[in-house]
């Protein structure tokens, strides 16, 4: 049985999950999978006018290609009877680079072809939003704007990379206030020198912020020289954090999502596979029954019309699998459609190191589980394929 001191914190959903690879090739038509389905979209947006120092997305700097819309509305066309009736969701990049004009003809298409969305997700940074760009998206049905804040604090956010001074990140999320139902932010942790993760959610608590995502920073080739706090410290200040949230009336929502009960941030279930998703744009990744899909990532190519999109195929029983590790993220793992005994080692991991406590069929993560929870999905991952593999070689 591994001990806390010879694991790696794994630092997001995505590495978490990595066990269950990226499928099998497969030449499966999109069109045809989604056709009839209902679930969630994504729009990525790879365009910044400024590249930040921590950013690992995909992502293009300078203005938004002209025809780059254009070349939107034409991969939404090629779906048809795909009705949204979860969420749309604008990722980046930076879509509030588009213009008023821009988002007007995204936002008509979808409502009249897909109908309606029940929750409406910009991304943004303070440089990129102004009073203009908040009548236009809230008359336009938006009603979820995200902040990408990751600190209050001024000598960290210079070093991030990020270019508006705290006094007008206050403006601008005042101002998004005034607009939107819920308004969201972005924090970061593990910071290079220290972290400032309490003052930071107080900060928010104090500016009526709906929904906080807490993310640890994953060190990229221009942070990866910064020195940073170590894992324990990292795991205190977060539950820290989460303390003071709980006590402030937020709770856990989902991955590192906490929410002070109005923002539901539905799109997260999309993210890990619950429902299906499509995804559009250069960059944008989706998924549809056992197929996921990821656009290479060339906004030259792609603005030219030319999809370039990467599907793969995984096994009805391991997407079941994983979908079920999945919900691990949201804090609670039930175990009905597979046994505690199923994942034995993994439990004792969690049991063990007091990630979670079990009471029954369900696994409710205690705060230091949530700072863990990826090493815990990830453990809970390989326990389910080793055995999956045992078992077709034996069927084998």
């Amino acid at each position: 049985m591994k001990t806390l001191k010879n694991i790696e914190w794994i630092k997001n959903h995505h590495q978490a999950l990595s066990p269950f690879g990226k499928g099998k090739p497969t030449l499966a038509n999109l069109q045809e999978m989604f056709y009839g389905k209902e679930g969630s979209i994504y729009i990525h947006i790879p365009y910044c006018l400024k590249i930040c120092k921590f950013c690992i997305l995909i992502k293009k700097p300078g203005k938004p290609n002209p025809k780059y819309v254009d070349t939107l509305l034409k991969e939404l066309s090629m779906y048809e009877n795909y009705k949204v009736v979860r969420s749309l969701y604008f990722g980046g990049g930076t879509p509030t680079l588009l213009s008023v004009e821009e988002f007007e003809r995204i936002l008509t298409f979808i409502q009249e072809r897909f109908g309606k969305p029940e929750e409406t997700t910009v991304e943004t940074t303070v440089t990129e939003f102004n009073k203009e760009k908040a009548e236009c998206l809230s008359s336009l049905g938006v009603n979820r704007l995200s902040f990408g804040v990751q600190t209050f604090n001024e000598s960290e956010r210079y070093l991030l990379g990020r270019r508006r001074s705290i006094k007008e990140v206050i403006k601008k999320i005042k101002l998004a206030k005034d607009y939107f139902k819920i308004v969201a932010i972005d924090l970061l942790y593990d910071l290079p020198y220290d972290n400032f993760l309490l003052d930071d959610v107080k900060k928010a608590v104090e500016l009526g912020i709906n929904g906080i995502s807490i993310y640890p920073l994953v060190y990229n080739k221009s942070m990866k020289n910064y020195p940073h706090p170590d894992v324990k410290k990292n795991e205190r200040d977060f539950i820290e954090a989460y303390n003071f949230l709980k006590e402030n009336g937020y709770s856990h929502l989902s991955i590192n999502h906490f929410s002070d009960g109005t923002d539901k941030f539905l799109s997260s279930s999309s993210f890990t596979a619950a429902l299906s998703l499509l995804g559009i744009g250069c960059g944008a990744a989706g998924h549809v029954e056992n197929i996921s899909f990821f656009h290479i990532p060339i906004p030259y190519l792609y603005s030219r019309g030319i999809f370039q999109i990467v599907k793969t195929k995984t096994p009805e029983e391991v997407l079941k699998g994983k979908k079920f590790i999945s919900q691990l993220f949201n804090g609670v793992l039930v175990f009905n459609d597979f046994s505690v005994e199923d994942f034995k080692e993994s439990v004792s991991l969690a049991l063990s190191n007091e990630w979670a406590e079990l009471n029954g069929k369900k696994l409710t993560l205690l705060p230091k589980g949530l700072f863990w929870k990826h090493n815990l999905a990830h453990a809970m991952a390989k326990e389910f394929l080793n055995k999956w593999n045992r078992r077709m070689e034996n069927k084998g």
